[in-house]
């Protein structure tokens, strides 16, 4: 598939998302690693503060025109941690969305 490694970001608590795209993944033979997502909805301002996080002021989101939500802010988190390993390692990435929809 021209990648060294595939990884799959998942949030713990929707299991149901996994399993389907584990599901959908092998019946493509393909193989990842299952990275646990960082979860936004569990994270307060110590949470935010301990990692050094500060939200540019006045920033809007350009689709919503509303600050960064905690979930979108999990988001951006889990795919830096997996960038951020990757740093040492230089495999090609791609990070592919759950919501994505493969067809055969």
């Amino acid at each position: 598939m021209g990648f060294d490694e595939v990884f799959m970001i998942n949030l713990v608590r929707r299991s149901d998302r996994r399993e389907r795209m584990l599901r959908t993944l092998h019946e493509q033979e393909i193989s990842c690693k299952v990275v646990d997502a960082v979860d936004g909805k569990v994270l307060n301002k110590t949470d935010i503060e301990s990692m050094k996080i500060k939200m540019l002021p006045g920033y809007k989101d350009p689709y919503h025109g509303r600050p960064l939500t905690k979930g979108e802010l999990g988001c951006f988190l889990s795919h830096y941690n997996i960038w951020k390993e990757g740093k040492e390692a230089e495999p090609r990435r791609n990070l592919l969305p759950p919501s994505w929809k493969f067809q055969s």
